[in-house]
């Protein structure tokens, strides 16, 4: 498929958006539906319709992503010029192609970046589903050595039983918590810190608060 140069090519021309928005809704049909067009994007579903009814303008970031995930070409997304597939891009269902690139969205709900992208084919290696993902970036040394200050970790929002040995993340009195589980069957679980230095605590059996888990911890991503 071929574009040629119109009016709504310029960003500051009325029409831009709009044109714009066709394109994504076309993504949208060769990643096989809205949501998993957002998914890879690292935006809401609300969102990519107001992209598509051009209503919203979005960042370069999600713009990106959303072509990585269709394999269409950047320049086509945004200009509407030259070849809408890139050289040697998938065609069909994005199910089928384990190549492409899905986005990860941050575990902020207010943030708008997808700091990571995988590819289908590790995703069904690991057996996990993207939908059920986040990433959230570690603060402090409470479970050094194994996750340090900055490092990324990712979160399977789906997984939300309390395992031994698994380190999960969790939400109580306001704060989030990444900690190893570890049980202790006649008194409830205890919330291991990896680092030595920092002293665990005990999530009683019959705890009449109990924190929210947020999803277990499924990869970590460092810096060497």
């Amino acid at each position: 498929m071929t574009t040629h140069p119109h009016a709504d090519q310029d960003p500051l021309s009325p029409g831009f958006l709009q044109a714009l928005g066709r394109r994504i809704a076309v993504m949208a049909e060769l990643v096989g539906s809205k949501k998993r067009l957002a998914d890879a994007a690292g935006i809401s579903e609300s969102q990519l319709y107001r992209c598509i009814k051009g209503s919203s303008a979005t960042t370069i970031e999600p713009l990106v992503a959303m072509a990585m995930a269709a394999g269409v070409s950047i320049e086509w997304l945004v200009l509407g010029r030259g070849e809408m597939k890139q050289q040697g891009s998938f065609s069909g269902n994005h199910a089928t192609d384990t190549s492409a690139l899905i986005a990860i969205g941050d575990l902020d709900a207010n943030s708008q970046h997808a700091p990571l992208a995988v590819t289908a084919e590790w995703l069904n290696q690991q057996g996990l589903q993207s939908n059920y993902l986040h990433v959230t970036t570690v603060s402090g040394d409470i479970m050094a050595p194994t996750c340090n200050s900055g490092d990324l970790l990712m979160i399977d929002t789906n997984d939300i039983q309390l395992r031994e040995g698994h380190i999960f993340v969790l939400r109580s009195g306001g704060q989030t918590l990444i900690r190893r589980i570890q049980i202790a069957p006649s008194k409830g679980l205890w919330l291991m810190c990896d680092n030595t230095r920092y002293q665990p605590t005990i999530l009683p059996n019959d705890s009449l608060t109990p924190p929210d888990v947020v999803g277990r911890v499924v990869w970590i991503g460092q810096s060497i």
